[in-house]
């Protein structure tokens, strides 16, 4: 264990792989995405309007930013009698990539859902939507899905609105990643978009895959378009990316049966799958109702080494497959001191970084390759 000791005020733990955890009630609200850097522990929640704060290893906090994101409107009226025009704006140090020579007005939004990313440069990128504030019915139409980057090195912040030119809505964000080649794709209940730099869509998988329901799965599911055969990779919906030899992506897909499913962004299919619902090694603990809880692995990730990790929300454990999906071990467990695991990030030194469903937050175990 380090020498240096972030705050436990949760009490020690007899496994020697734990490290930090932080995190007490108020010191987040609802917590829902993370994000690893080299130094710090990056952690989104809903306080304001949403937030990200930001944390060393031994659980010091650094810093905080807001996401304050806003969707401009065509106000038709004033510019139907009008016919001016209002200069593009920058407000709370936010510079707008999206916005046209119009007349607008401005309606707050909130954070909906969303992921967070660190690139190579120390960036934190958000790739979420935002919501009308205050309201809790609302449409996809009445949302905004958005990339907002933050730069740590000079506190600056850039706003892009996603957009698609074939109309396609992003009803959604579950989870996003950053590619290989600068791009970023994310994740929207059954489909992954691929997005350029710009902010516009440029491909989408469909996840939906014609096979039927597992032998586990006894009653139907009457969740969205879940009737009858098929199998939509439905939320939450977490997945990763890796490259092989042969340099095609791989989204690795997690579904509401506790099968992970890795697919082959250019061909559309199913390259393998692996887990399942149970108690064993490489099993999933989970349940066939779409109304919840959500107990199958909350989230998944690649380690430096090509190795998949899962966390196991029901098993309260965290997985490690090999890149064909063959099981290795498990990295922590409950006897480790893992609380109620819902996301998973590693970080390049051997680290496994855990956010958590409730108190403490965030716990940070070391591992073996």
């Amino acid at each position: 264990m380090p020498a240096k000791q972030g705050p436990n005020i949760y009490g020690p733990f007899s496994n020697n792989t734990m490290t930090t955890q932080f995190g007490r009630e108020g010191q987040f609200y609802h917590p829902f995405a993370i994000g690893v850097s080299r130094e710090h522990v990056y952690v989104a929640d809903r306080a304001g309007r949403g937030r990200v704060q930001c944390f060393t290893f031994h659980g010091e906090f650094q810093s905080c930013f807001n996401l304050y994101f806003k969707r401009e409107e065509v106000d038709e009226t004033v510019n139907g009698i009008n016919g001016h025009e209002e200069e593009e704006s920058e407000e709370d140090g936010i510079e707008s990539t999206d916005l046209e020579s119009l007349t607008w007005k401005t309606l707050e939004l909130e954070v909906e859902s969303g992921a967070l990313i660190v690139d190579g440069k120390g960036k934190v990128i958000f790739v979420g939507r935002g919501k009308p504030c205050g309201m809790d019915e609302y449409t996809s139409m009445e949302c905004t899905p958005v990339i907002y980057i933050y730069d740590p090195a000079t506190e600056q912040t850039t706003l892009t609105r996603i957009t698609s030119e074939s109309g396609v809505i992003v009803s959604k964000i579950e989870d996003a990643r950053l590619l290989p080649n600068g791009c970023v794709a994310l994740a929207d209940q059954n489909k992954v978009h691929l997005l350029d730099p710009a902010g516009s869509i440029v491909s989408s998988l469909d996840l939906y895959h014609p096979e039927g329901f597992p032998e586990t799965a006894s009653e139907m599911c009457s969740c969205g378009n879940d009737t009858g055969q098929g199998s939509f990779i439905r939320y939450p919906v977490r997945f990763a990316v890796y490259t092989q030899d042969n340099a095609i992506l791989l989204p690795v897909s997690i579904t509401k049966y506790g099968t992970i499913k890795v697919l082959d962004s250019r061909k559309q299919t199913v390259c393998f799958q692996f887990g399942s619902l149970g108690l064993g090694d490489g099993q999933f603990h989970g349940t066939t109702s779409c109304n919840g809880p959500y107990n199958y692995p909350r989230d998944v990730c690649v380690d430096i080494w090509g190795r998949i990790i899962v966390s196991d929300y029901g098993n309260c454990r965290v997985h490690m497959f090999d890149r064909e999906g063959r099981f290795i071990k498990h990295v922590v467990t409950k006897e480790s001191g893992l609380h109620t695991p819902i996301a998973v990030r590693t970080s390049r030194d051997g680290r496994v970084v855990v956010l958590n469903a409730a108190p403490p937050y965030v716990q940070i175990f070391s591992y073996e390759p």
